[in-house]
């Protein structure tokens, strides 16, 4: 019997080798996009595959390993790889996240589907043709947002505020896939954490500094944890407790769930997600609970994952993009003079011409802050992004 790893993010971000390895002996067999020189680890055999998103060999490989090595456990922690990793399962016949739950979360309509049983949401309609579009907007007003039903990254998002943006809009050459939904008014909260065995294991709510889509306008893109003494905080919790009882869950997931607060106290559902949110989302987990979600959501897709009490420590984080800006970047620093600076990842490139973000995730540098209190860690949030933007030099 074997494990079959799945494999999209850089090898320093996720070494399934050397997390599995404690807690298994079973062959490891890796399909990746990284080339085989990037990759360290235990595993039985290592295949690059290019264009690996889009490429039907990632399928063919995994098929021919199971004809030979039946794969009992099937990993994939790549939102894009979540659905083929679900298919290739049901193929097998092994257990974990199925076609239909992970349909469920990666399908922004069929979520909201479900999702409407539980809790509040945005009025929607997937978008075959544009009438739906001319219909929806005759229905709800503007403004309203176009987004792709299976996108992630705030890529691909349009906003129609008035007539214009919507003949803007179909001027364009029309294709599916993409769903329409009322703008909702209102700040926008996370609740992120590891799902186990038919509960909520562990959980922070966070607040973004600036909502994903802001990035469009020049804004940074930041998040900061709330204290369990906000008045949100104990919402929040029973807001994604309500939703994950009408999706249809895997065994084990971590989750990103994105929520807004609207000025007249409502709670509406944004989006929501069955795996580690991004940018510095799971560094908050670490630094909170002492534990990589990641990690154990990994664990769990093996059968690995022991019941335990996680403790969340006393301290909030948070963490802020650097975008890039147009231009060349000459240099940037290497070490940032705070201490209650955590984290930074200088990721930006000397000499590289950059473009302005095409995502609310394109990234030159990450950093991320810790503090008291809610207000403390915002300011720090501002103060560090700020330092290391002033100690960048471009062309």
């Amino acid at each position: 019997m074997a494990i079959l790893i799945l494999n999209q993010y850089p090898p320093t971000r996720a070494p399934y080798g050397n997390i599995l390895r404690p807690y298994t002996k079973e062959p490891m067999f890796l399909l990746t996009s990284h080339q085989k020189g990037e990759i360290t680890g235990d595993y039985a055999s290592v295949e690059y595959i290019s264009n690996f998103s889009r490429n039907g060999n990632v399928e063919r490989h995994a098929v021919n390993l199971h004809k030979k090595n039946p794969v009992k456990h099937l990993v994939a922690t790549f939102e894009f790889d979540l659905i083929r990793a679900a298919q290739l399962r049901e193929l097998f016949g092994i257990t974990g996240q199925n076609v239909k739950s992970a349909t469920a979360f990666r399908n922004k309509v069929i979520m909201k589907d479900y999702a409407r049983q539980a809790v509040q949401i945005p009025a929607y309609a997937n978008i075959e043709t544009p009438l739906d579009v001319i219909t929806f907007i005759d229905t709800n007003g503007y403004p309203c947002v176009i987004k792709p039903v299976d996108g992630a990254d705030s890529r691909g998002v349009t906003i129609l505020r008035e007539e214009d943006d919507l003949i803007a809009y179909l001027a364009k050459s029309f294709a599916p896939g993409y769903e329409i939904e009322e703008f909702v008014d209102g700040d926008m909260y996370t609740i992120d954490g590891l799902y186990h065995n038919g509960r909520i294991v562990l959980y922070w709510a966070g607040c973004y500094f600036h909502p994903c889509l802001d990035f469009q306008d020049g804004k940074t893109v930041a998040n900061y944890q709330l204290a369990g003494s906000h008045p949100l905080s104990k919402r929040l919790y029973a807001f994604a407790e309500s939703l994950f009882s009408a999706m249809p869950m895997p065994p084990t997931t971590t989750f990103h769930t994105e929520v807004f607060h609207t000025p007249d106290d409502r709670l509406v559902l944004c989006e929501v997600a069955s795996r580690t949110g991004g940018a510095g989302m799971n560094d908050l987990g670490l630094l909170s609970y002492g534990v990589d979600i990641t990690l154990l959501w990994i664990l769990g897709q093996c059968n690995l994952l022991e019941e335990q009490v996680y403790t969340r420590g006393p301290l909030l984080y948070g963490w802020v993009i650097v975008p890039p800006r147009e231009g060349v970047l000459q240099s940037m620093p290497e070490k940032i003079p705070y201490g209650w600076v955590c984290g930074y990842a200088a990721l930006g490139q000397p000499g590289k011409t950059y473009a302005a973000p095409a995502g609310s995730t394109d990234t030159l540098a990450l950093l991320l802050v810790s503090g008291e209190t809610e207000s403390e860690v915002v300011e720090r949030l501002a103060a560090a992004k700020l330092w290391v933007e002033q100690n960048c030099e471009w062309s």
